[in-house]
């Protein structure tokens, strides 16, 4: 059976307006907690690529703590 993204007569667009706000707030804390579980294998001057770095809090700490050389790439734009 084929499942379809949206409702009989329901844009893709509408669907998503209809969704709840997601909040993020809990993904945040989660991901600042794994910050000290990544923090001790970077090396003073590493090249560091982020995907999916948010507001960019764990490059800003790596940059001022190990000096990096950094990138971060994040496509929700918050």
């Amino acid at each position: 059976m084929k499942r379809s993204t949206a409702l009989a007569g329901e844009t893709l667009v509408e669907r998503s307006a209809s969704l709840p706000e997601v909040d993020w707030t809990l993904t945040r804390l989660r991901d600042r907690a794994l910050d000290e579980l990544i923090v001790p294998y970077i090396r003073e001057g590493d090249r560091v690529l982020d995907l999916g770095c948010g507001s960019g809090d764990l490059i800003l700490r790596l940059k001022q703590q190990k000096r990096i050389q950094e990138r971060g790439i994040e496509i929700d734009g918050n």
